[in-house]
């Protein structure tokens, strides 16, 4: 989860010149509180990936549950998906 939390994070970063310019275009005069709450659908943020892992959690259990009964992943599927990222 780590891994993944920073990998989502790196978008802000790495998107970070696009976010803004995105930003500037919405922004048309909104107020600070209205621009927090564009800033919300335009940002990666750990609350959002924290709550999809907790909901995962919840239904399932755990994530390698989820992978296999969730999104009906095969064995195989799972080890391809792995070798994506080692």
């Amino acid at each position: 989860e780590d891994a993944i939390m920073e990998d989502y994070l790196r978008v802000n970063t790495d998107h970070a010149d696009l976010i803004a310019e995105e930003a500037a275009h919405l922004d048309g005069g909104m107020t600070d509180h209205e621009r927090a709450i564009l800033m919300s659908f335009l940002e990666a943020r750990p609350a959002y990936l924290r709550a999809y892992f907790d909901e995962i959690d919840r239904l399932y259990g755990s994530f390698a549950t989820y992978l296999r009964e969730g999104l009906h992943l095969t064995p195989e599927a799972i080890e391809s998906l792995r070798a994506l990222v080692a």
